[in-house]
């Protein structure tokens, strides 16, 4: 059954901390520094807008620069709890697997700070999965 990303990104829109660029450099440096096997791609100077987090080269968590969501493998409970009303979480098993719809007329009224840049061949929005929203909107 596909879940609805609408819902996930306004449940995010609700996290009352003050969210952005600086917050979430902040949020990977002190990812990366608490322990050696983790990893932060993340290619901001060229306006990307998801960072990833790994653990052991492992996917770990998705977040976005733009909004306080962050998509997340049970690798990273423990930053769940450290990051608990800073972030909405969301979790997913497999970052590849094709579990999400969204209506894009809606979530462009409702979220216009969120730009969904690729096309239906590249990314359905019928049904993607969480890699394919990373590559949709940066």
């Amino acid at each position: 059954m596909l879940r609805d990303l609408l819902t996930e990104i306004l449940n995010a829109k609700k996290i009352k901390e003050d969210w952005g660029e600086a917050k979430l450099a902040a949020m990977a440096l002190d990812f990366k520094s608490d322990n050696k096997n983790n990893e932060i791609m993340w290619a901001y100077e060229s306006g990307e807008e998801v960072c990833h987090f790994l653990i052991n080269n492992e996917r770990a968590a998705y977040i976005h620069v733009k909004l306080p969501i962050c998509f997340y493998a049970s690798n990273f409970e423990k930053y769940k709890k450290l990051y608990s009303g800073v972030l909405w979480f969301v979790k997913t098993e497999d970052f590849d697997k094709d579990e999400w719809f969204v209506d894009l007329k809606k979530m462009r009224e409702l979220v216009p700070e969120l730009s969904w840049c690729a096309c239906v061949e590249a990314v359905n929005p019928k049904s993607f999965s969480v890699d394919g929203f990373r590559f949709a909107t940066h």
